[in-house]
């Protein structure tokens, strides 16, 4: 998938690599989370023929790891959906047998009370799952390197081949998380786009990483590499 942000060159995304996009002027910064987040048309997203695309169908936006990611909002309802798929005939029956139990039970306790009261909800294998209130267990909360490795493993178990948009991954992790999160995404073979905002520009990243750096005076990198 490419992004394109005028006046610059498109910012090409492939599978299994993480392509990086550093800034040191808040305007681009601005720019390019508002137009990846859908928020602007600032940044446009094409397929390898650079036929639009939409953002909901092409690109995943997380944002900053640390404040905005949150795998329960990003997933439950995909979770929810995969895992009714994943069960057995079986299984639904007897989540669904247990379930009118439970409510035949319910509706003998209403006897008791002198008003109009019914139960009201259908009783299928969706509104079970739903109300088993499926989360993610709190130990990832508030650990970015835990968060981003169960990010990776949800998308890969959802088949999602979205563009993951993050932010400032660079801020959280130390040398030897950003290798595992960088191996991790190499071999889920899913595309990563990370938005960076430095004071400096950033080195380079190793093995399947594409870095550009914008610098505050708005000069893309892969220009001054031309002119070399």
């Amino acid at each position: 998938m490419n992004m394109t942000y005028f006046p610059y060159k498109p910012i090409e995304t492939q599978p299994g690599k993480i392509v990086v996009v550093a800034t040191q002027a808040p305007k681009v910064y601005e720019d390019l989370c508002r137009g990846l987040r859908d928020d602007t048309d600032k940044v446009r997203l094409s397929d390898e023929h650079f036929q639009s695309v939409l953002p909901s169908k092409a690109l995943l936006w997380g944002g900053d790891p640390l404040l905005e990611v949150n795998l329960d909002k990003l997933f439950q309802r995909l979770l929810l959906k995969r895992l009714n798929a994943a069960m057995s005939d079986q299984a639904k029956a007897q989540l669904i047998d247990q379930e009118r139990t439970l409510q035949s039970v319910v509706a003998d306790a209403l006897f008791s009370l002198d008003l109009p009261l019914e139960i009201t909800q259908t009783v299928t294998v969706e509104t079970i799952l739903k109300s088993a209130a499926i989360m993610y267990n709190e130990a990832v909360s508030g650990d970015v390197a835990a968060t981003l490795e169960v990010l990776i493993k949800t998308l890969v178990e959802l088949n999602d081949q979205r563009v993951l948009a993050l932010t400032n991954v660079s801020h959280y992790l130390n040398q030897a998380q950003w290798e595992t999160f960088r191996g991790q995404v190499k071999m889920s073979n899913l595309p990563v786009a990370l938005i960076e905002f430095t004071n400096t520009p950033l080195a380079d990243l190793g093995e399947n990483t594409c870095l550009i750096n914008i610098d505050r005076d708005f000069i893309d990198s892969r220009e001054l590499d031309a002119e070399n």
